[in-house]
């Protein structure tokens, strides 16, 4: 131990951390003027350094300006913040230590004997800088890290579950951060600050933080000195996702506490979730969906085939784009998870065909309607009647009418059986059966003829036949897209959907891929096809919808207007992946159906680019935004 006089304290002090190599520490109150620039900057590259300086008041932080902070992080250093230090000693590699009354300031240097009177020894005895060194990690445990990664302060909690957080740094929403070792996610930022007016009133416009009695001042002036760099400040709302315990994100047993740091979260943090659902379980089989940054997203078919998905847009979003990919990536699944697409326009095929290469003829199965028409009661002839004028034939109490509406409700069940004729057929027994109605009768066919195509009247149990297959493993497509009648295409898409319901071997897992879903299952008052019980498909929907998981049948609902589409069947699906939307309604169609903790997301979906989606729910690791690759 020696002492060391005021007039070579800073040649001392610049030689010793010139020669550092491993680590240096330093401890003063307060920190200013060049020469404790000059010190740092003689610091070897590479050698860590850690600074701890005084935040009791706003007087502190006045006295130590942001450029210290600044020339530290240059150096790749930590700075802390203690509320009450009042400590002065500088630690070289564990070896050295300079210990005595002066501040790392121009005065407390007293470089050409201009400052402060001062008193520093220089220590090497081991035992002494084992016990600075204990002391120091108690000073230390004590601080607050000005880290990068630090972006705000807890403040409050709704009575939602969702916390409010006071934000310095400008985060976009979905941002992962880190609170007390519990992850969160940022949906929203509700306001931001005036940091002029809080210059003048610190806290008046902001929550009070619940720090401890005496952290109050500390926070205050941490923030004074975000101020004094120029720091917008902004409230925003975080979701809390749960804490990271060996790759697994479990619900917490405490909640943070108002005043706790937040970060943010590094990416390497989450890759050990991506092969797990939200509940923390193994994926049984997961499919690659997109990509956060640098991390791969993956989805569990397993909680496809049991629970349902949503993949929802507006038209050009890519929802379409987005899921024939992942059929693609899924059609050679290990877990023998089958799909069957009803797909209204024709595309999936073509689709397909480059995504899957060699394997698309392996794979897919391609069923291509023909133009039919195809009645499987009595009201569904009804309507065609009346499109083209033969209304009269089952209207009235006349004995040709209840004859007509017998026999045409005997041979439309058996069709619906896969056991009927063709619609020439029925009509020439219904001659036969009835003729007083013959002549009329066979002008019908010339008309549906004209109308609809001669193919129409022969070809029902060639179609019927069609659905009533079992589809094959891999993809099952059925083209929809030459079929002109709207309830045609309701009564096939509805035979597929009982097939597949009560036909079903054991163990079998399938996923059915609605495209366009209000064509099929829509929203009473929307579109051209019915909402009512007269609509199969949908009555087969809704029935998968409630009762699937028990058989391994599962729904993926395309769609781009979600308000068009049946909401119970929407309410449920429980892995969701949500491209752009502009409608109001639309947006409220998808809020009624998410939990609240979810709301905030809401307001993110206008604001998404082509490609890209919010997934949410049980089949992914935790709400993430992707980009569809």
């Amino acid at each position: 131990m020696e002492f060391v006089p005021p007039s070579d304290l800073y040649r001392e002090l610049l030689k010793t951390l010139s020669s550092a190599r491993e680590e240096v520490i330093l401890v003063s109150p307060w920190v200013e003027g060049n020469l404790v620039f000059e010190l740092i900057s003689a610091i070897p590259q590479g050698v860590k350094v850690e600074l701890v300086i005084r935040a009791g008041s706003v007087g502190d932080l006045k006295i130590t300006p942001p450029k210290v902070l600044k020339v530290v992080k240059a150096k790749g250093g930590k700075v802390l913040l203690h509320p009450s230090l009042h400590a002065k000693f500088i630690l070289i590699d564990r070896k050295t230590a300079f210990v005595g009354s002066a501040n790392l300031t121009d005065k407390g240097l007293n470089l050409l004997n201009n400052g402060n009177r001062e008193a520093v020894l220089k220590i090497t005895e081991k035992k002494t800088i084992g016990e600075l060194l204990d002391y120091y990690q108690t000073l230390k445990g004590e601080s607050l890290e000005i880290s990068p990664d630090l972006v705000g302060f807890l403040i409050d909690k709704t009575e939602t579950g969702i916390f409010k957080a006071l934000l310095f740094e400008e985060l976009p929403e979905g941002s992962f951060l880190l609170v007390e070792g519990g992850i969160f996610s940022l949906l929203e930022k509700v306001e931001n600050l005036n940091t002029n007016l809080l210059r003048e009133k610190l806290f008046e416009k902001v929550p009070p933080l619940e720090f401890k009695e005496d952290y109050t001042l500390w926070g205050k002036a941490f923030l004074f000195a975000l101020f004094q760099e120029g720091v917008n400040l902004s409230i925003g709302e975080l979701k809390p996702l749960g804490v990271l315990d060996n790759g697994k994100l479990l619900s917490p047993k405490i909640p943070p506490r108002s005043g706790a740091s937040v970060f943010k979260l590094n990416r390497e943090r989450i890759k050990p979730l991506t092969g797990r659902t939200a509940y923390g379980k193994p994926m049984e089989c997961p499919v690659l969906v997109g990509r956060w940054g640098d991390v791969d997203i993956n989805l569990d078919l397993g909680e496809v085939y049991t629970r349902h998905v949503s993949v929802l847009g507006i038209t050009g979003s890519g929802k379409s784009y987005f899921t024939q990919r992942v059929l693609a990536r899924a059609a050679n699944n290990p877990c023998g998870v089958s799909f069957v697409v009803l797909d209204p326009q024709g595309e999936y095929s073509e689709a397909l065909k480059p995504l899957l290469g060699n394997e698309f003829g392996k794979v897919v199965t391609t069923e291509v309607f023909e133009n039919t028409l195809l009645p499987l009661a009595v009201e569904d002839f009804s309507n065609l009647l009346e499109v083209l004028g033969f209304s009269h034939l089952l209207r009235g109490s006349t004995k040709e009418a209840k004859l007509l509406k017998d026999f045409l409700a005997r041979e439309f069940l058996a069709t619906a059986r896969g056991k009927g004729k063709s619609l020439e057929q029925i009509l020439e027994e219904a001659k036969r059966e009835i003729p007083p109605l013959g002549s009329e009768i066979e002008t019908l066919k010339g008309e549906i003829s004209f109308l609809y195509g001669e193919g129409v009247l022969k070809n029902q149990p060639q179609e019927v036949e069609r659905v009533l297959r079992i589809p094959k493993k891999g993809i099952t497509i059925f083209d929809f897209s030459q079929i002109l009648d709207t309830k045609t295409k309701l009564n096939l898409a509805g035979l597929i959907l009982k097939n597949l319901f009560f036909k079903r071997k054991k163990g079998e897992k399938t996923v059915v891929v609605v495209e366009e879903a209000h064509n099929f299952a829509p929203e009473r008052g929307f579109g051209d096809a019915e909402a009512g019980r007269g609509n199969l498909a949908l009555l087969m929907l809704e029935k998968i919808a409630a009762e699937g998981r028990k058989l391994n049948l599962g729904l993926w609902i395309v769609a781009q207007r979600p308000a068009q589409v049946n909401k119970y069947i929407l309410s449920q699906t429980n892995t969701h992946f949500l491209f752009k939307l502009l409608d109001k309604n639309d947006l409220q169609a998808v809020e009624t159906y998410l939990s609240r903790s979810s709301e905030g997301l809401i307001k993110r979906l206008p604001l998404l680019g082509i490609g890209e989606c919010i997934a949410t729910g049980l089949g992914i690791p935790f709400e993430v935004g992707i980009e569809v690759i």
